[in-house]
């Protein structure tokens, strides 16, 4: 079994992006969250100001109430350390009629996607299923990195 997402967490003036790709459901949505939270704690340890963090999921091509859990997840973490926390999706999308459709702009700001540019980074990669090592759950595994 094989999974597509992938997160990229991309420095800015202003805090930094979390640039996402693929698909976010059951199956991703732990790992997904794991992915976003390294990206955000590499990026906080190198700054002394806490950044404002945008989820942008102009390139996720489906979302499950699993990968909005997820979303959310971080916002509430993000809450409790002071780190502001938003969200970019494309307007006319089945990821914004998700959204819509949760509410979720009750809890976390939900903007337009910014500039194209921004998304001119590679498509996501592959990745495989494990069995688990004890660390982790079994499951799948996604990429996060930062620029």
């Amino acid at each position: 079994m094989t999974c597509q997402y992938r997160v990229e967490g991309v420095r800015t003036g202003d805090g930094l992006i979390l640039v996402t790709h693929g698909e976010l459901d059951a199956a991703t949505a732990e790992e997904y969250f794991a992915s976003m939270t390294d990206a955000v704690e590499n990026y906080c340890g190198a700054t002394s100001n806490p950044p404002t963090v945008i989820i942008d999921l102009c390139g996720v091509r489906f979302l499950s109430c699993a990968g909005v859990r997820a979303v959310l997840r971080l916002a509430g973490w993000g809450a409790r350390a002071g780190v502001p926390v938003g969200m970019t999706v494309p307007e006319e999308s089945s990821v914004r009629r998700i959204l819509d459709l949760l509410a979720v702009e009750q809890s976390v700001p939900v903007l337009a996607c910014p500039a194209p540019a921004v998304h001119d980074i590679d498509q996501p990669r592959m990745c495989r299923s494990f069995a688990g090592d004890g660390n982790r759950n079994p499951g799948h595994t996604g990429t996060a990195t930062t620029r």
